[in-house]
């Protein structure tokens, strides 16, 4: 029996190195799976079933041996492997390349060059570990293959599943005596299965191909094809020639490349659109940064304007003072002259008035009273002649003629000194503060919860002595 197609074939590739026959890229394909399903159905049919497979660890192989066994019920202890004597037929420097193609060349190959014993017909040889085989040399394996078989297997039904068509068909013709020349008149179509191979049943399907017209046609047809073939690949440059199989790992590298740039684009569009909305929030962050320092910056000069407003009112009342006790000194110095005592405060109103408050805010306490002591220089300068005749007499009725105001100048400067400074504005370790004491005001607040576990620790002790505990609850609402 001949394994059904596997996926190497179906995409046209023709394999035989056996270092690669047991990979799963030599599996059956799911044509083949139906072949190999269909063969099964013809063996149970005919009533077909072995006591032995003996199958090749090509991967095609041991998946049409798994499903014969599940179909025929063969045990697994009666699955023998073989490991080397049904390996196909290396074909050299031709192997992995168009299967289509290759495979009518080696038709045409060993149809005019093999000869009768298979000697001749040699492919080309590769420098990978793919052997470029004769018939007779793949013969010798064969040989052996059946050596094995009579000595371990006398008596039995030994199903052979080999990995191609071409290796069971030298096998028929070794058995049967056929020239090695013919072998592809009786090579076995994928899935095919044959009963009852020996010699003289052998014989008997060659005689019988040989007459059938239509396949000796198409047979012909094929080896006509292989012949043309033949000569284009015997006429490539070794060094030149690249596999199917090649070339199809070259387009699946440069599938996987194109996947990977293409992931790598998206990845670096990904980064970009990042960095971009990173920027954009940066700068969102910084615009409202700017926005707040300006508001702060502005709440800080409207702050400074009331306090400069609350300023110069504070100055103007404390000239306004310096003014009041400045008349008062100057009543009580010019009540000593002859003259007019309406003339002596108007004279230490002049004065007060031509006095220039200058410097600091902070200052208005010395500029006031550097401002009475100028008054009060100028009131006694223009009534120093008429002091010493009747000082006595003018301050004794000082009293009689004028009223007395009494200014608080210590709240006047106190009031004055308050209002150049504005409230403080709260830090944030401040609102920390209150907030961290208003915490702990309302956590040390009573809640009523060490009283209502009291209440609850009294039920329960009257709940164990059996008393009504309603008063203790009566008690404590």
């Amino acid at each position: 029996m001949a394994a059904g197609q596997n996926l190497l074939e179906e995409e046209d590739i023709i394999s035989t190195n056996p270092l690669f026959l047991t990979n799963r890229e030599a599996a059956l394909s799911p044509k083949g799976i139906a072949q190999v399903q269909e063969a099964c159905l013809f063996l149970e049919q005919n009533q077909i079933n072995p006591s032995v497979i003996k199958y090749s660890l090509a991967a095609s192989s041991m998946d049409t041996t798994a499903i014969v066994k599940d179909a025929l019920r063969v045990g697994q202890n009666r699955l023998i492997p073989e490991f080397t004597f049904m390996d196909p037929r290396g074909i050299g420097k031709w192997d992995t390349m168009s299967y289509s193609q290759t495979l009518p060349a080696i038709f045409a190959l060993d149809e005019t060059e093999a000869g009768k014993d298979g000697k001749q017909g040699r492919p080309p040889p590769n420098d990978d570990g793919t052997p470029n085989e004769t018939l007779a040399e793949q013969k010798i394996r064969l040989v052996q293959l059946i050596s094995v078989l009579e000595t371990q297997f006398q008596g039995d039904t030994v199903l052979l599943i080999f990995p191609d068509g071409s290796t069971p068909a030298l096998l028929s013709c070794m058995m049967a005596g056929i020239p090695f020349n013919k072998v592809h008149e009786l090579e076995f179509a994928p899935g095919e299965v044959r009963l009852h191979q020996d010699m003289a049943n052998i014989q008997t399907l060659y005689e019988t191909r040989q007459q059938q017209s239509a396949l000796n046609r198409e047979y012909e047809k094929t080896v006509q094809l292989g012949k043309v073939e033949l000569e284009r690949l015997r006429g490539l440059d070794p060094a030149t020639i690249v596999s199917k199989k090649d070339l199809k790992l070259q387009k699946e590298v440069a599938e996987v490349e194109e996947q990977q740039r293409q992931r790598d684009e998206q990845r670096r569009i990904k980064a970009e659109k990042e960095e971009e909305a990173r920027i954009l929030r940066y700068k969102t962050i910084e615009e409202a940064r700017a926005k707040k320092e300006q508001a702060a910056a502005l709440q800080r000069m409207s702050q400074s304007g009331g306090a400069s407003e609350g300023g110069d009112k504070s100055t103007q009342i404390a000239i306004g003072s310096v003014t009041s006790l400045a008349v008062v000194a100057g009543l009580a110095i010019g009540g000593q002259s002859d003259t007019d005592p309406v003339a002596a405060v108007s004279s230490g109103s002049a004065a007060m008035r031509n006095e220039t408050f200058a410097g600091p805010l902070n200052a208005t306490t010395t500029t006031t009273t550097s401002g009475v002591q100028s008054a009060t220089r100028a009131a006694a300068t223009a009534n120093a002649p008429t002091r010493a005749s009747n000082a006595t007499t003018r301050v004794q009725s000082l009293p009689d003629t004028l009223p007395q105001t009494i200014l608080p100048v210590g709240d006047a400067a106190a009031s004055n000194k308050k209002s150049l400074y504005s409230d403080p504005v709260p830090t944030k370790e401040n609102k920390e503060e209150a907030a961290a004491k208003a915490m702990e005001d309302y956590m040390n607040q009573d809640d009523g919860g060490d009283d209502w576990l009291t209440v609850m620790g009294q039920l329960m002790e009257e709940d164990e002595t059996g008393e009504d505990g309603q008063d203790i609850i009566d008690e404590w609402q």
